[in-house]
């Protein structure tokens, strides 16, 4: 594992102290202690980067939330508060906004929050949001003034890409939150506490997923809910709370092939419920959903997706063609031969599923041309934003091997708009525009259940908790 080095949080402690401390740990004293002060977890293909700017991608979102701080959360859906800030306000016509941040906050030991860095935070982030705006400085204080009403952008700061962040190096950065990453490497990523406390998880270490049941570290994992059930031995949960849930998540193929008439026949000749039965064996609970939003996301609606797999389609004749489904190795999948073969027989198409696991997944997902024609994909939220669901399939380099103009134009324009019902329709429109450009097959949206040390005393289930939690809260 490669080390980071970090500017803080080491004391210099007392010889006397040192030595009550080295006879304690001889005695086996501070095991039981240094085991339950750390919360460990399992992500299947860890970064290579922590940072704002990879806000979207699912573990860094879940660092993110212990490393760095927004200037304003929005926990219950309405109000607005901030942790970071002494104290704000906004005009009557949301035109002029004033922060004033608390100084007691620190990125590292030599960096404390003030006027002057979220000046600059605000500079660089604001020019995302609006092109036309005005920052200024005033007794320990910055204002943002924009030429028009601006109801959106406490919305846009309360997200994680807009958090107040400082670069430590080229792949790390420190944010306002109560962890900071000591050290980031292949197979776990270790975070540590800025200030410990006593009852509370001092560290967090996230591990690499387990090939196996029997790879599993019984008595060092606190977080199970980001790899497959099955993974899973049932001595892990024994000590556990469990609560079912519905993330705002959807499941769904990306067709990364640029041959048009190819993705006509796999987006509307492809078994949705066969192919999931095959490739997400582990699932259980299920919605139908009718786009790639998830119920639950504005726009997000229960359903099928429009398939029509009839002689139309099927006229356009592939002799001999191959196509490769980029497949998540998972332990359960029976049946993958008979889904290729009912495949071909209905298409003509010789189904080729190759076999990644989780890093070497991750590694293709973004070049180019892919190395397949199909990839399963999950996407996942905790505020019901539209980011991640569009952006790496539009972007440029992105999920798939051709460009869609238009619907990026769409994309774009509703970025920058502030009322919430016009977004939604941008939305929609841009979701049933992947499905007219066969692009994204919608598969499913899980219910899943996640489960929690039953020793956290504090343990209270609210927006988005189950997917992301924030560790610092937690007590015993």
């Amino acid at each position: 594992m490669a080390g980071i080095k970090h500017g803080g949080y080491l004391k210099k402690t007392a010889k006397a102290v040192l030595l009550i401390l080295a006879a304690a740990i001889a005695a086996g004293m501070l095991v039981s202690k240094r085991r339950n002060d750390v919360w460990g977890a399992y992500f299947s293909g860890l970064p290579k980067q922590v940072g704002t700017g990879l806000a979207d991608e699912d573990v860094v979102y879940y660092i993110l939330r212990q490393t760095h701080e927004p200037l304003f959360r929005c926990d219950d859906g309405e109000n607005y508060t901030s942790r970071v800030l002494k104290s704000w306000k906004r005009s009557i016509d949301s035109s002029r906004y004033e922060f004033c941040p608390d100084e007691n906050k620190k990125f590292d030991s030599d960096n404390a929050f003030s006027a002057g860095l979220l000046a600059q935070e605000l500079e660089k982030t604001t020019r995302r949001y609006a092109p036309s705006f005005s920052i200024g400085t005033k007794n320990g204080c910055v204002t943002v003034t924009f030429n028009e009403s601006r109801r959106g952008y406490l919305d846009f700061l309360s997200r994680y890409r807009n958090a107040p962040t400082r670069r430590r190096n080229g792949v790390v950065e420190d944010g306002l939150g109560e962890y900071y990453v000591k050290s980031l490497g292949d197979q776990e990523i270790v975070l540590m506490r800025k200030s410990p406390v006593k009852r509370g998880y001092n560290k967090i270490i996230i591990y690499e997923s387990p090939d196996s049941k029997k790879d599993f570290r019984i008595g060092e994992i606190s977080d199970v809910n980001r790899i497959s059930s099955q993974l899973v031995p049932g001595a892990a949960l024994k000590k556990s709370i469990s609560f079912e849930n519905i993330p705002l998540q959807s499941a769904f193929l990306v067709i990364t092939s640029s041959d048009a008439a190819l993705r006509n026949i796999l987006y509307n000749c492809m078994d949705i419920s066969g192919f999931r039965q095959t490739f997400s064996p582990g699932s259980g609970k299920f919605y139908d959903i009718r786009t790639i939003l998830p119920i639950g996301v504005p726009g997000g609606n229960p359903g099928h997706p429009p398939q029509s797999c009839d002689r139309r389609v099927l006229g356009a004749k592939f002799p001999h063609r191959t196509v490769v489904l980029a497949n998540l190795k998972k332990d359960g999948q029976t049946g993958v031969k008979d889904f290729a073969e009912a495949f071909f027989r209905k298409t003509g198409i010789r189904l080729q599923v190759r076999d990644y696991d989780a890093p070497e997944l991750v590694d293709t997902l973004f070049s180019h041309p892919h190395p397949y024609d199909m990839v399963m994909i999950w996407a996942s939220v905790v505020q019901p934003e539209y980011d991640t669901f569009f952006e790496d399939i539009l972007k440029k380099g992105g999920l798939v091997d051709y460009d869609m103009p238009k619907l990026d134009a769409i994309y774009r324009a509703m970025r920058k708009q502030d009322e919430e019902q016009t977004r939604t329709v941008m939305a929609v429109r841009i979701a049933e525009g992947l499905e007219d450009e066969h692009a994204v097959l919608p598969l499913y949206q899980e219910v899943e259940h996640f489960y929690y040390p039953a020793k956290i005393k504090n343990l209270s289930v609210g927006r988005g908790f189950t997917e992301y939690p924030e560790v610092a809260d937690f007590r015993w």
